[in-house]
């Protein structure tokens, strides 16, 4: 239980610097964009990378820390009265909401290719 236990720890700190070192390029890209700053293709690029490749880590870190739940737990974490089903499958839906296995093809391409990342949102257009 308790290697489970420090698998868990080390996950979260996994997920914890991956979020944190998204965080300011992000911000600072949003920030510039709100202001009507015109970005660089190479920002934008680093910038969806950073967040492509944090959410691998999270998702991944997430699923696996909410199935960990169930071998500290043992049995008894199966119980509805429990509930602690919904840790994974709430990780697994916000997984599923940007598909790990579709984002992964993407930073491949880019790393092998040099495709640049599909974009979904406003970012650099």
């Amino acid at each position: 239980m308790l290697q489970v236990v420090g698998e868990l720890e080390a996950a979260a700190f996994g997920a914890q610097a991956a979020f944190d070192a998204v965080v300011g390029p992000l911000d600072r890209a949003l920030r510039a964009e709100a202001a009507g700053a015109p970005l660089a293709e190479a920002e934008v690029d680093a910038v969806y990378t950073a967040v492509y490749a944090a959410q691998q880590v999270i998702a991944r870190a997430a699923l696996d820390a909410a199935t960990g739940l169930f071998e500290v737990g043992g049995a008894s974490a199966t119980l509805r009265t429990r509930g602690l089903d919904r840790h994974w499958r709430n990780a697994r839906v916000l997984a599923s909401h940007n598909p790990l296995i579709y984002r992964a093809r993407l930073l491949g391409d880019r790393a092998v290719n040099g495709t640049p990342l599909e974009r979904h949102y406003r970012l650099g257009g």
